[in-house]
């Protein structure tokens, strides 16, 4: 999240955008972790009058010489399974009586089977849980999920093992690295921050050798200001933080220094912050973060 200030970039001028979630993929292997993210895209949908799509992947049956079951027949086994445990979670939200739901079970590779139903439902947002630093570096950020989070055309909502999920957020926290591609995930916060009536803190991290001078403090903190559209003070109090260090640290000590009930960050897909870095820094906030964490494209 370094930042260089040799040449001034050009005036941004926003507006404030309303965004909707009409159609909402929760992603569920019926862990706990699950029930967490499944919460969190309940309320969610419940404000935007949106409709939950709950998605589960099954893995295709590898069928050996001497099994003693078709590929048919695991096949149809392992989807009865799946329907069971499916309707054992949703009996246990009893929130789900009144927001409006599917089921979409699938067989097949998760990546191909999630790309076809986020085009088929047209899907605004999908909602995931991370069962901390082990599980998320080995299921979201290796090959299958860290391509999902990279390719995925919709925002990301992840809900780590740290996280509370807050039925109404009262503080959001934009963590940007000032870059071209962080003024959509602005206009997500903004539109949250407005539909939330909640305060908005939009923090940038500096990695760079030595704490900044007070013009690079001004300097981040008139681009930070900025990224929020003029009529935002009509609807919600704005704060802005410049901070040093490791960025996933200093992320979650803001947040958890504002009480932050979501952070909200841009996803890049090109230049030096789409390399592995930026999936560890990605991993370790997940891991630690005291809220759910938005990634937006």
């Amino acid at each position: 999240m370094a930042l260089s200030f040799h040449s001034a970039p050009a005036e941004i001028h926003l507006q404030t955008t309303r965004l909707k979630f009409r159609h909402i993929l929760v992603a569920t292997d019926f862990s706990s972790h699950a029930d967490a993210a499944l919460f969190a895209a309940c309320h969610l949908a419940r404000t935007y009058q949106a409709e939950l799509v709950l998605f589960h992947n099954i893995i295709p049956p590898v069928i050996t010489p001497d099994a003693t079951l078709t590929t048919i027949e695991a096949s149809s086994a392992a989807c009865a399974h799946a329907e069971k445990r499916m309707a054992a979670q949703i009996s246990a939200h009893m929130e789900l009586a009144t927001v409006p739901h599917r089921i979409a079970i699938r067989e097949g590779y998760l990546n191909e089977e999630l790309a076809k139903v986020i085009k088929d439902e047209a899907i605004d947002l999908l909602v995931v849980g991370s069962h901390g630093a082990r599980g998320f570096e080995k299921v979201l950020l290796g090959s299958v999920a860290e391509s999902m989070l990279r390719r995925s055309p919709i925002p990301v909502m992840i809900v780590g093992p740290e996280a509370k999920v807050a039925e109404t957020p009262t503080c959001i926290l934009l963590a940007t690295d000032l870059e071209p591609a962080a003024l959509h995930a602005a206009q997500y916060a903004t539109s949250l921050a407005e539909e939330f009536q909640a305060k908005l803190t939009l923090l940038h991290v500096l990695q760079q050798p030595g704490w900044p001078t007070k013009e690079d403090r001004e300097a981040i903190e008139h681009r930070l200001q900025q990224l929020v559209p003029a009529d935002a003070t009509a609807f919600c109090q704005a704060g802005y933080r410049v901070r040093h260090g490791e960025p996933s640290r200093e992320i979650v000590a803001q947040a958890q220094q504002c009480e932050a009930n979501l952070i909200v960050t841009g996803r890049h897909n090109k230049g030096p912050l789409s390399s592995r870095a930026l999936w560890t820094t990605l991993t370790r906030l997940i891991q630690e973060a005291p809220c759910p964490v938005l990634t937006v494209r």
